[in-house]
């Protein structure tokens, strides 16, 4: 797993209303990059119980939950991954992406309701209008906007989960054709579009059978340049996987 250090906690406001923050830096001391902020996750929000919480910050998005907890990986950048294909950190600006999602984005709002008879369902939106120049970025160009929905079930062993999201990059002084993926030297990761639509679905399953658990995941990924719709980059993966133990240890 990605090296990290982080911090979170809760506060009880009473009435069933708490308050609650996370704050997560990436590490990378063998590249001699320790004393370097990288913004995983930085958010404050308030949760009511029987009804669901609000957010703010930079937080991951609907798709990166959604994989979490429907692969058998377990986001552990293994060989072979075809969802989670890239490891990749988030930059200065505060997002971050591999080849097949984008993983988080910063200045989001994200909503998510309490479980009631087994569904959950939320939302987020994110508006990082900012008309300057960004420099090193792999994702989170300015005027970098868009939302996402997901919903989820699950049913004694059954879990189901879909999301969608879309993410819009304009960079209104660039007048050549875009890049759909610009790319991070430091880790050769791909990284958001320039002047791109950046539309991304997810659709994962799990079943516990006791002695393995397995899991069934499809992902699809289309960006299309805003200056010429007819030119745009799609991606669509399928992965099935089992999880268990050798031992009961």
């Amino acid at each position: 797993q990605t090296s990290r250090l982080g911090f979170k906690g809760t506060e009880d406001l009473g009435g069933g209303r708490s308050a609650f923050f996370t704050v997560e830096t990436g590490l990378t001391p063998n590249q001699g990059q320790a004393s370097t902020w990288d913004n995983r996750q930085s958010f404050v929000g308030i949760k009511q119980n029987g009804i669901g919480q609000v957010a703010l910050g930079t937080q991951y998005t609907p798709i990166h939950t959604a994989v979490a907890a429907t692969d058998a990986g377990q986001q552990n950048n293994l060989i072979g991954d075809v969802i989670y294909a890239t490891g990749a950190s988030s930059t200065t600006s505060g997002n971050g992406s591999n080849s097949a999602y984008t993983i988080r984005t910063a200045n989001t709002l994200s909503v998510k309701s309490d479980n009631f008879k087994g569904f959950t369902a939320g939302g987020f939106a994110t508006l990082a209008n900012s008309n300057t120049t960004q420099t090193a970025t792999t994702g989170g160009n300015t005027n970098y906007n868009g939302f996402g929905l997901t919903a989820d079930y699950t049913w004694n062993k059954l879990y189901v989960v879909a999301a969608y999201q879309t993410l819009k990059s304009e960079q209104t002084f660039t007048t050549s054709e875009p890049t759909y993926w610009t790319t991070n030297a430091s880790s050769s990761a791909p990284g958001g579009g320039v002047n791109t639509q950046d539309t991304q679905k997810y659709v994962g399953a799990t079943y516990d059978f006791g002695v393995v658990k397995a899991y069934s995941q499809y992902v699809a990924r289309k960006a299309t340049s805003t200056l010429n719709t007819s030119n745009y980059l799609s991606r669509t993966a399928q992965q099935i996987g089992v999880r268990g133990n050798f031992t009961p240890n």
